[in-house]
């Protein structure tokens, strides 16, 4: 079976000057765009790996999608003050992860920033994503940091599902796939959206993972999806884990901005009498149900190969 989902990403930046303990100045939060390199480098490795280091600069050039540093370097930072990864409990529904970064008293003395961004290094270049320093209604701005300053880039990464409006209403999706000589039709849409172990901004990247030691959860034949914030109904307790399947993910192809991830359901998994009326299958964008018309049977004399092919991009 064949299932496409795209994924929205999003990000944003305050900028926090201070003396001491004192807030001095606040700027922010303003938009901030995930480059063509950090999209591509999502498809393998987490956003938390990915944003190691703050960047920061005093260029002024426009933020354009092939950009791949700074227009003009300062100095860079790995100091992370907090870093809290949650969901959010009402709708709009999105998981996010919230980096504090710290830089130093002397580190940007006498320095006007204009730009800042996020990278796995300390020096120019490989960044994850660019902004410039904007007023709150538009605008180029700057922070000038003084020899007794701190400042703090404080970076909002958000994941949003797919197939739920901005109010919460699920916008289910449909279609049909073909098992052996068979046709089932599918329903689907999102699980668990208020659930962290589900939706992991700080972990997110394009491959499955496991929850609670099953990459997907199957559910009986008489099962109906649930709520976006819970899972479908029924469940049989007969899961695909590592145990008995297997994970392959596809080599990702730069600038695709998607990838093709599959599961083998195992010979020992998801074995329910009646058949599969319903799934749960976790990627490291979020978590999906889906159900089934008919149930699709499965026993210990076959497996099946789920595929999910995964796409992202900036959510405007």
């Amino acid at each position: 079976m064949h299932i496409n989902l795209r994924q929205g990403i999003h990000c944003q930046v305050t900028l926090v000057r201070g003396k001491g303990s004192i807030e001095l100045e606040r700027v922010g939060p303003f938009h901030n765009l995930v480059v063509n390199n950090g999209k591509n480098n999502i498809a393998d490795t987490t956003f938390n790996t990915l944003t190691t280091y703050c960047h920061a600069g005093s260029g002024s050039t426009d933020v354009l999608p092939g950009d791949t540093g700074l227009a003009n370097f300062e100095a860079a930072t790995n100091n992370v003050l907090t870093n809290v990864t949650s969901v959010k409990g009402s709708a709009p529904y999105y998981a996010n992860c919230v980096k504090t970064f710290r830089f130093a008293e002397g580190t940007l003395t006498s320095k006007t920033i204009r730009e800042v961004a996020f990278s796995t290094q300390a020096t120019n270049g490989a960044i994850f994503s660019r902004a410039l320093v904007l007023l709150p209604y538009g605008g180029k701005a700057s922070v000038n940091v003084g020899a007794t300053e701190w400042l703090d880039v404080i970076y909002e990464f958000r994941l949003y599902p797919q197939f739920v409006t901005d109010a919460g209403v699920p916008t289910d999706a449909s279609g049909t796939i073909v098992i052996g000589a068979s046709s089932y039709a599918f329903v689907i849409r999102p699980s668990n959206v208020t659930t962290t172990g589900y939706w992991d901004a700080q972990l997110c990247r394009a491959q499955w993972v496991a929850v609670s030691s099953a990459w997907l959860s199957s559910f009986s034949s008489t099962s109906a999806l649930g709520l976006v914030t819970n899972q479908p109904t029924n469940p049989s307790g007969a899961d695909a884990t590592s145990v008995d399947s297997t994970i392959q993910h596809i080599t990702y192809s730069a600038g695709s901005y998607n990838r093709e991830i599959q599961l083998i359901i195992g010979l020992a998994d998801c074995n329910a009498s009646g058949g599969i009326g319903a799934v749960r299958f976790h990627t490291g964008m979020g978590a999906y149900q889906m159900t089934f018309t008919p149930a699709v049977p499965k026993n210990a004399g076959n497996t099946i190969r789920f595929i999910v092919n995964l796409a992202w991009d900036n959510k405007v």
